[in-house]
């Protein structure tokens, strides 16, 4: 595995990295620990960079809904 870049942003923990088998993949640590890491693989570091950084505010909304609701109950 070889990470391309680390970055945190909103104070999400985000990489970008390669796996031989694989490709270029990005994941996003949220908050609660877990990680976002779809199965979407790129051709590209950068083009793996500029999409987690296009979604990076859906994926940060879905988690502080998630961790928002877990306190209701």
């Amino acid at each position: 595995m070889k990470i391309e870049h680390v970055s945190i942003i909103n104070n999400y923990l985000v990489t970008v990295y390669f796996t031989p088998d694989l490709g270029w993949r990005y994941s996003v640590v949220l908050r609660d620990g877990s990680i976002f890491q779809p199965y979407d693989l790129y051709t590209t570091s950068q083009e793996a960079y500029e999409v987690v950084n296009n979604i990076l505010d859906l994926v940060i909304l879905c988690d502080r809904q998630e961790l928002d609701t877990t306190h209701l109950y």
